[in-house]
């Protein structure tokens, strides 16, 4: 089975030869963390790295590896892209939205940077059917890219349609190793519970679907562990009860909570994608609970589990009723028959030959 790439850290401010990295990083929300730490490892240690930050002056950047020894620019300055040993401009991944690090990349090619767009999503809210100079204007933004990689199919649809290049790779998190740590973990097995704060009406939207959780895993003999993503998640677990089952202060090490979650019989992610990813890159059964949402709607959680064929993952409050520990379980039993052909075993080996382009081009610029 091919091998993410290893969870040795390089050195950020290594090689005289710059990239600027633009994403919603250094907030301590794992899901951006495990990014950055992927696409910093496939570029790889032959270059130095600048964060291009919404809030530079986090103390994430002063303590935390990547952002540690690393250079981090506001990303409202342009002129630091434009450097001269600045070789190429990042912008990803994640649900960047329209926009979202367009001033910084704008200079970064007109200065002749290599441009990649990487790990995102590329939907119809990008476009507007009604404004064709829109629909121009974004078509031109989005060709600034030498590379762009999206992280579902309906992206693709959507490039093709408006005559954009681009082409799927996985999320960058699957390319992520896990870290072995002493965890404290049960000595049963476990589920790994997820919640994501979404206030002000998560708790009420949450509570209907515990009983549930709670019964799922006794029926499979099962502890429970909650693994917050941010602490806005850990505060919602206490809130909900489960203070004393989460494993807290990971959100800067999501190789370790990846670590926990392949350990687990089964996830459970109320709101959050990268659990799920996390899961899936391990070849773990996931649920996704879109709790605010009445249908199926093509939120990234539920496209990542349809388009991979794992739909049976898929509950929103429309499916409420079905989040019992009898309905759960028979679910389980699909999953787990389809992981065990480890669909996603190619997925970090992607990754990897996606780095190496990304390098190459890099160099020549």
């Amino acid at each position: 089975m091919p091998k993410p790439i290893s969870a040795a850290k390089v050195d950020p401010k290594s090689s005289p030869k710059q990239v600027v990295l633009r994403g919603f990083f250094a907030k301590g929300n794992m899901g951006d963390e495990a990014l950055s730490h992927s696409i910093v490892r496939h570029i790889g240690p032959e270059f130095s790295y600048k964060f291009a930050l919404n809030s530079p002056a986090l103390d994430a950047t002063a303590t935390h590896w990547p952002y540690k020894g690393a250079k981090c620019i506001d990303s409202l300055n342009r002129g630091e892209v434009m450097k001269p040993d600045v070789c190429g401009f990042f912008l990803g991944g994640g649900g960047l939205g329209l926009g979202f690090g367009y001033n910084q990349m704008i200079c970064a090619r007109r200065a002749g940077k290599a441009i990649v767009h990487s790990g995102v999503h590329i939907h119809e809210d990008f476009f507007s059917k009604k404004d064709p100079v829109m629909v121009d204007a974004s078509r031109a933004m989005l060709k600034l890219a030498h590379v762009t990689t999206v992280r579902d199919r309906l992206s693709i649809d959507v490039l093709k349609h408006y005559d954009v290049p681009g082409e799927w790779a996985p999320d960058w998190a699957f390319g992520l190793a896990a870290e072995p740590w002493a965890a404290p973990l049960p000595s049963s097995d476990y589920i790994v519970v997820t919640f994501r704060a979404r206030p002000p009406d998560d708790v009420e939207l949450i509570t209907p679907w515990l009983q549930g959780v709670r019964d799922f895993a006794a029926s499979l003999g099962c502890e429970i562990v909650v693994v917050p993503f941010d602490a806005g998640d850990a505060k919602l677990a206490a809130k909900l009860g489960f203070g004393d089952k989460t494993i807290k202060d990971l959100y800067f090490a999501p190789e370790k909570a990846k670590h926990v979650i392949a350990g687990a019989r089964a996830v459970v992610s109320f709101g959050r994608f990268h659990p799920v990813v996390f899961a899936l890159a391990e070849h773990v059964p996931a649920f996704a609970v879109d709790f605010w949402f009445a249908r199926e709607t093509g939120h990234k959680t539920t496209l990542l589990l349809r388009e991979d064929g794992m739909e049976e993952g898929i509950y929103h409050r429309g499916l409420l009723d079905d989040f019992t520990a009898d309905k759960l379980g028979a679910r389980l039993s699909r999953l787990q028959a389809k992981m065990k052909k480890k669909p996603f075993a190619t997925y970090p080996t992607m990754l990897a030959d996606l780095g190496k382009r990304i390098q190459a081009l890099m160099h020549a610029h």
